[in-house]
């Protein structure tokens, strides 16, 4: 039966591992264990993005680092759970909460804009952006739109979409694309926003110019 572990990027099955005779060599069968207990992608887009470093053993011929092994005999022990507890990942700087944060490229594994900048020129074939969210998406699809900013805070809608959401815990959101030619290439001061029905999840300003 699987828990919860007290990590987002973790969660954690009950009982020691056992080898198995018949089950090949048993690092491999060690791995395949671990595997099934560390979950190293918790966030939305990170499917398909390289597996973070500090698993990386797990799908190599690194042997198992000495953090894990207490798992492997007593996963309710508290040398497993300083291991769950441990700071497996280098330390980034946080992005507000309920942000967009723009830029040309982002960071596969932890889904932040390589680059920050609001600024992007109207031949820029593609924009990049990281959203996040304010609170957990709780909810299985999301509204995401594009409106042109004007004057004395008026908008203008210039594009709408619902998108699916995999996992309703997610809090995390990375995409690229053609932004541009969803804006029909027009300079000016623009607003990305994504909605769970009338509430605003995460938002951004960004310009287009010559």
């Amino acid at each position: 039966m699987a828990t919860p572990g007290p990590s987002p990027n973790l969660f954690w099955i009950y009982g020691p591992f056992v080898a198995d005779p018949e089950g090949g060599p048993v690092i491999d069968q060690q791995k395949a264990y671990l595997l099934d207990a560390i979950k190293p992608c918790p966030r939305a887009g990170c499917e398909d993005s390289p597996t973070e470093p500090e698993f990386m053993f797990l799908f190599n011929d690194d042997p198992i680092p000495a953090l894990w092994m207490p798992c492997l005999s007593d996963p309710e022990g508290a040398d497993c759970h300083a291991a769950l507890f441990a700071d497996l990942g280098p330390a980034v700087t946080p992005v507000p909460s309920g942000v967009i944060t723009f830029g040309n490229s982002y960071d596969k594994t932890t889904l932040l804009i390589d680059e920050p900048r609001t600024k992007f020129k109207r031949a820029d074939r593609e924009i990049c952006w990281s959203a996040n969210f304010s609170e957990p998406v709780g909810a299985a699809s999301l509204r995401w739109i594009l409106a042109r900013a004007g004057s004395g805070g008026t908008e203008t809608l210039k594009f709408r979409e619902d998108i699916d959401i995999s996992n309703p815990e997610f809090d995390l959101f990375a995409n690229c694309t053609n932004v541009t030619y969803l804006l029909d290439n027009k300079a000016g001061t623009y607003v990305m926003r994504y909605l769970r029905k009338e509430t605003v999840l995460a938002e951004g300003t960004f310009k287009l110019v010559p």
